[in-house]
C-alpha cells in the first residue's frame, strides 16, 4: 500500500472530476483502498474553504456545501487526514525560508508521515516526488 499527500488544488480537481491521468489513477486507487492518499488538515481546510466560498476548478463551478464536501472526500471518500502534529511542525520550521506556510506544511507532512510522493502540479518543491500528469 503506497501512501501519497495530496494538496488542495488535486483535491479540487477531485471534486470537479478533473485530475490529469496519473493523478486520478492514485485517488482511483485509493477510492479501492489499494493505496492511500492523504492531505494535511491545513490542505483540507483550503479546499472546503474554496467549496464555501465559490468559484470553479478547472472551468467547472465548485458545487456543494464544505460539510458535503468533507464528507465526500473523508468520511465517504478516499482522503485520510494528515494532522499537523509536533513531528510535522518540527520539519516545518526547517522548510520556512523555502516555501510558503501553506506549502512547507505540505512538505513537513510527506517527509513527516513518509509518504511516496505529494499529488500536485506545483513544481517548485524542490528535491521533493510530486506527481500530476
Amino acid at each position: 500500500m503506497t501512501v501519497y499527500m495530496a494538496d488542495a488544488v488535486a483535491l479540487l480537481r477531485y471534486l470537479v472530476d478533473e485530475l490529469p491521468v496519473r493523478a486520478d489513477e492514485i485517488f482511483t486507487r485509493a477510492e479501492q483502498g489499494i493505496d492511500v492518499v492523504r492531505a494535511p488538515d491545513t490542505q483540507l481546510a483550503e479546499a472546503l474553504y474554496q467549496v464555501a466560498h465559490g468559484g470553479d476548478v478547472a472551468g467547472i463551478e465548485l458545487q456543494g456545501t464544505p460539510g458535503e464536501t468533507f464528507q465526500r472526500l473523508v468520511t465517504n471518500g478516499p482522503v485520510g487526514v494528515a494532522t499537523i502534529g509536533e513531528t510535522e511542525l518540527t520539519v516545518f520550521t526547517s522548510l520556512l525560508d523555502l516555501y510558503s506556510m501553506d506549502d512547507a506544511l505540505l512538505v513537513a507532512a510527506h517527509r513527516a508521515q513518509n509518504s511516496e510522493a505529494i499529488i500536485s502540479k506545483d513544481s517548485e518543491f524542490a528535491g521533493e516526488t510530486t506527481v500530476w500528469s
